[in-house]
């Protein structure tokens, strides 16, 4: 029985741990490494520190962050209470909805708050730091609430005992929660340093962050010399941000909650304002998308995505940056699910190494991803950017963090045991792995595949370095369109933002990813 499980080990971890270095190393480490290692140019460093307005941009890209970090905790954590403190009828429904935007395309949550807005705050830090705490305050209200409803209510009862009013004893919960709330106030941080599409969409050319202003170095001036500079400074931002949320992440003290009733007031008003939040955005892009050449309610956007509309700025239909992203999809998701079955079965339980390289490019934005492989893959024996397979490899690379989270934990808790018995029976490492493992792993695989194939099909800003004409995906269009003047488009854009959101939605919910993903 030792002998079938070590064999089985030692054929398995080495070549896991193998593929999983290979890739990383070469479709993440190596891009960033040629991309630093222009910005050492002693030009490049001083245009860019020596510039009152890259000066600007890193302070806007800091501040809009901080900014909508502290908002999103902030409303996110009477959520977090209601959801830690009390059961209620269509709980985890409503939990699962609130969630939703995080695993939704950051094209789709742009342009959704594009349809919301009047139009003299369409582009605007409000809107910046509205479609940012849109996009995180659902997860941080579940992460934080479950790790709440885990707290051992003998420390409150104990505080009561003393007289301590009931205000002092929720001070109590949430100073052993800071660690919880620390945690993921530092990975809203780093999502909101990265936010490329939001800032595309909803900051316009006159509010730069450094990953949009990377872009526009790259595409509108050619600058490459600073645009490598302004990558490295973007890579330690968010570095620093996830060094921190990684060292401060723990669980709450562990033990049983009784469940209360919801209160009829506080309760009823924070989950109507969190719906409303989730919610409305979506249901007005559906309305947009709705409005056709000043016209009542019609289809006309959905009919003419089959067309090549003249100023839309794109050489193919909105059906065909469909399709392509659909068959993107389809083989960034089976390469993601195999490197997250290899991140997973590569390590020893909490396998520290294995959590860096899997975690890794969650360290690297997309934008930075993007030129890196443009620039570490232009010249033999590795001259592949325009090969049509790199832009579902770097979707899968990106989506491999947050399969991570989802497979990896359910991994590491199976009793081997369970396992021993069945070859004690008689049954092979493979048919005994196969009848026992992967039967009480099965749900929660499906949901890291349902959230490694919602991230590939909603990547934005790696594609958007890598598509040619006529081979856009969906959210590349999405930014085109957006980005364009006229009803008709904009129309377009919320039209293909629509179908967007459903296909992410549907892939989630379908797969119970919004209940897993933390």
């Amino acid at each position: 029985m030792v002998r079938h499980r070590s064999g089985l080990t030692v054929t398995f971890r080495p070549l896991a741990l193998a593929i999983l270095t290979v890739f990383v190393a070469l479709f993440v480490m190596w891009p960033v490494v040629r991309l630093v290692s222009m910005g050492a140019d002693f030009n490049a460093l001083t245009d860019v520190f020596g510039s009152r307005r890259f000066r600007s941009v890193v302070w806007f890209t800091m501040w809009q962050a901080a900014a909508s970090t502290a908002a999103t905790v902030a409303i996110g954590l009477p959520a977090a209470w209601l959801i830690g403190m009390y059961e209620f009828r269509g709980k985890h429904m409503l939990v699962s909805l609130w969630s939703a935007p995080f695993v939704m395309p950051s094209v789709v949550v742009g342009a959704s708050f594009l349809a919301l807005l009047p139009e003299r705050w369409e582009r605007s830090v409000p809107a910046i730091i509205g479609a940012h705490i849109f996009f995180n305050v659902g997860m941080v209200a579940r992460v934080v609430g479950e790790a709440w409803a885990t707290l051992d209510e003998r420390f409150e009862e104990s505080a009561a005992t003393l007289g301590a009013p009931p205000r002092d004893q929720r001070r109590l919960a949430v100073q052993l929660l800071m660690p919880t709330i620390a945690s993921m106030t530092g990975v809203v941080l780093s999502l909101c340093l990265t936010s490329f599409a939001i800032i595309q969409i909803l900051g316009g050319p006159k509010r730069s962050t450094v990953e949009s202003e990377l872009w526009r170095q790259v595409f509108e001036r050619g600058e490459l010399g600073r645009a490598s500079v302004l990558a490295g400074i973007q890579l330690l931002l968010v570095t620093g941000a996830l060094v921190v949320s990684t060292r401060l992440r723990t669980g709450a003290a562990p033990g049983v909650r009784r469940f209360r009733p919801a209160p009829p007031l506080a309760g009823g008003v924070i989950i109507l304002a969190m719906t409303a939040v989730t919610v409305a955005p979506l249901l007005v892009l559906v309305q947009r998308s709705l409005r056709w050449k000043g016209t009542a309610m019609s289809l006309g956007a959905y009919r003419s995505l089959g067309v090549v509309t003249p100023g839309s700025g794109l050489l193919g239909s909105g059906l065909h940056a469909l399709a392509t992203s659909l068959r993107s999809m389809f083989f960034a998701t089976l390469l993601a699910i195999l490197l997250v079955a290899c991140a997973s079965g590569a390590g020893r339980q909490g396998s520290r190494f294995v959590s860096a390289l899997s975690g890794l490019p969650m360290a690297v934005s997309g934008v930075t991803l993007g030129l890196g492989t443009l620039l570490g893959f232009a010249h033999a024996p590795l001259d592949w950017r325009t090969r049509w397979w790199m832009v579902p490899i770097l979707q899968a690379v990106i989506a491999l963090p947050f399969g991570v989270r989802v497979l990896r934990p359910a991994v590491e808790s199976l009793d081997p045991r369970l396992r021993e018995a069945a070859m004690t029976l008689g049954a092979s490492p493979a048919h005994a792995w196969w009848r026992v493992d992967a039967v009480l792993i099965r749900s929660i695989a499906l949901s890291a595949l349902g959230v490694c194939a919602a991230i590939s099909l909603g990547e934005f800003g790696a594609t958007s370095f890598l598509v040619r004409p006529r081979s856009e995906t969906l959210p590349v269009a999405i930014g085109v369109l957006s980005g364009r003047p006229g009803t008709v488009l904009q129309s377009q854009a919320a039209a293909l933002a629509v179908i967007l959101a459903a296909l992410t939605m549907m892939l989630t919910f379908s797969t119970g990813t919004t209940r897993r993903l933390r």
